[in-house]
């Protein structure tokens, strides 16, 4: 049933932003039954980027290391179509909802229609009144466009200025804003609001209007206008959808890479573009992890910032290093996890069982947080050295860990559940549906699970819990970026045969077929992707390096076809020298056949010579009767003729 049409209060003439889905979100906000921070309704409408932005029940876990309550008063500036204030809405927060679109404003007041302490305006942050004050001023995407019309054109100083008179007594500012020296834009991502690659580390040369920060000259930005207590955390991907928040107390560990390498195996992902790899993202954030830098690149900046003359309290948890929701889920499978100091993850909320179908999930409420490399991490760390004897080692020992923790299984028969097979003998125990390399750890020597939240109730094929796990890092490998020894144009599939040959497992078609179906089941009880969708993509083994490197597609292009033509080139001269050769043949043969044929002319004709000469010597008179006719001319002249007459 349609929600009540509520109605926006207009404080100000506006601002034009808007990026064109605008009616669509309005309209599906009208229709749906479910308009929730955490509504999977919405989410069957995400087709596109813009609709994922409006409707992910991602973009609140930007806000969910932020203690915020009953009580909390926020100002949203520039809340959108409301995805924010509704989250806001619904942990209990008193909310006025700024929105400088109209027809944002009134899609963020369908949302939110059904709390009375959410309240929508349409205007601009210069119309409020400066009576107005608050515990926290939103900033979430909004500070960099204060220096064009769309964000009032004021600069950035003059917004912060802005932002600050509305805070009530030890409040803060909360900034959230991509990074202009962010790992995603060094490693050549376009620029998300200018749509090109370098151009915030260039310095925005010849750019007007919107752009983005340094993290050191944000802090300089922020100091200058009071807002000198800075509380900093790095949103990845990035600050729209985040799937992990790093506190910026994790940067100051002393094992700060491994960290980052355990919670943040995919540091650059392209959530609005199409996907570009220039650089292997995951070993460039390590070594700037190493260098002391990795703060100074991530993608995305959360800072609370408030006055050290009343500097705000109890917003962000004190013994907080990070901050873990995982990637999209469908309810009941979604969770925060806080990673403290003491290196324990905690689990916020209920830690029950929970179940849908056959698929059962027990996050549990607490567990240790073992330190260490995973062996995902050495395999890969293996690949990009291109050391296969080192990447064996590896594969072998976590294959050799698996084998020692089968058991033996009764033959399920045909209808063997998913991740069996109908002649399964050795599997896994429950908890090892997932026994991808990376959740596996190396503490000191011993290997340790470190994630077995997922359960079917019954044991998993041991086949195809191996395979499943080589197919996942061969996807890592080939859409990583890395340099790997098998090449840009080596496919999933054929990486994964590799990896299966390294590790000595013999994969079956069937038991490909079982986990390819299988894995579709599994995701769409736990992301709602179709399977359709999930087949043709991201279970598909037909992905290259080389689609995901532009940068090298022309490069390579150029080489395969100058490969061919060598190719074509050397077949050519191959089949000209074989012709060649063969009329040499024919050429000798037919040269001995004429000196054979000389042999036997030379031969007849000496043979004609001595008979001519035999017929001549006998055809001449002898002795008296030659004598005779020497001596007359008349008889000579008779014998001439005779002669002549014979011959003829």
């Amino acid at each position: 049933m349609p929600h009540p049409e509520p109605t926006v209060v207009h404080v100000g003439g506006g601002v034009a932003y808007a990026d064109g889905a605008e009616d669509e979100v309005l309209q599906v906000l009208r229709t749906v039954g479910d308009v929730s921070s955490g509504s999977s309704e919405l989410a069957r409408h995400m087709v596109d980027w813009p609709t994922r932005y409006h409707f992910s029940y991602q973009r609140s876990n930007l806000l969910r290391p932020l203690d915020i309550g009953p009580g909390t008063r926020v100002l949203d500036v520039g809340a959108g179509s409301g995805a924010l204030s509704r989250y806001l809405g619904e942990q209990g927060a008193d909310v006025v909802a700024l929105e400088g679109n109209p027809v944002r404003a009134q899609a963020a007041a369908v949302r939110c229609a059904e709390l009375p302490n959410v309240e929508v305006l349409c205007g601009a942050l210069d119309d409020m009144e400066p009576v107005d004050t608050f515990d926290l001023v939103l900033l979430v995407g909004v500070l960099e466009y204060s220096g064009s019309d769309l964000g009032g054109a004021g600069g950035a100083p003059a917004m912060l200025r802005r932002a600050r008179s509305h805070l009530a007594p030890g409040g803060a500012v909360v900034v959230a804003i991509e990074n202009q020296l962010g790992l995603k834009y060094l490693l050549g991502g376009r620029e998300d609001h200018l749509g090109r690659p370098w151009v915030g580390v260039e310095g925005y040369s010849g750019e007007k209007g919107v752009r983005t920060w340094s993290r050191r000259d944000l802090a300089r930005l922020l100091a200058a206008e009071g807002l000198d207590h800075q509380h900093w955390m790095s949103p990845f991907p990035d600050y729209k959808l985040p799937s992990v928040v790093v506190d910026e107390r994790l940067y100051d560990q002393p094992d700060a890479p491994d960290l980052l390498g355990q919670l943040v195996p995919q540091p650059v992902v392209h959530l609005d573009q199409q996907p570009v790899r220039l650089a292997d993202a995951a070993g460039a954030h390590r070594v700037f992890a190493e260098a002391g830098l990795a703060a100074d690149v991530a993608n995305s900046f959360l800072v609370v910032a408030g006055s050290s003359d009343d500097p705000p309290r109890g917003v962000v948890r004190k013994d907080a290093l990070a901050w873990l929701f995982g990637g999209h889920r469908m309810p009941p499978w979604r969770r925060t996890r806080v990673l403290t100091q003491d290196r324990e993850l905690v689990l916020l909320g209920d830690g029950g069982t929970r179940q849908r179908a056959w698929l059962m999930q027990e996050p549990g409420c607490a567990r240790p947080f073992y330190r260490g490399q995973t062996f995902g991490e050495l395999a890969v760390a293996a690949v990009r050295a291109h050391d296969l004897d080192a990447l064996r080692h590896v594969l072998r020992t976590w294959c050799a860990e698996l084998d020692e923790r089968a058991v033996d299984v009764e033959p399920p028969g045909a209808d063997a559940p998913p991740f069996l097979l109908a002649d399964t003998t050795r599997g896994l125990p429950d908890g090892h549906l997932d026994a991808s390399l990376s959740n596996f750890v190396d503490c000191d020597g011993r290997i340790v699970l470190v994630d077995d939240e997922w359960r079917t109730g019954h044991p998993v094929d041991l086949r195809v819990a191996k395979f499943r796990a080589l197919w996942v890092l061969a996807r890592e490998v080939v859409s990583s970026g890395i340099e790997h020894p098998w090449g840009l144009w080596a496919s999933v599939d054929d990486v994964v045969a590799v990896l299966a040959d390294l590790a000595g497992v013999d994969v079956a078609p069937d038991v490909v077929e079982a986990w390819r179906e299988s894995e579709a089941q599994l995701q769409e009880l736990v992301a709602g992707e179709p399977r359709e969708r999930l087949v043709d993509g991201w279970l598909s083994g037909s992905l290259r390096s080389i689609d995901l490197r532009p940068d090298r597609q022309a490069e390579e292009e150029l080489r395969r076809l100058r490969d061919d033509v060598v190719q074509q080139l050397t077949a050519t001269v191959a089949a000209r020298d074989e012709q060649i050769g063969a009329l040499q043949r024919e050429r000798d043969v037919l040269a001995a056949e004429r000196d054979e044929f000389r042999g036997q002319r030379d031969h007849l004709e000496g043979l004609l010579v001595a008979k001519q000469a035999e017929v001549d010597r006998l055809s001449r008179p002898r002795g008296f009767v030659g004598g005779l006719i020497r001596r007359q001319p008349a008889l000579r002249r008779i014998a001439r003729s005779v002669r002549r007459d014979g011959a003829g």
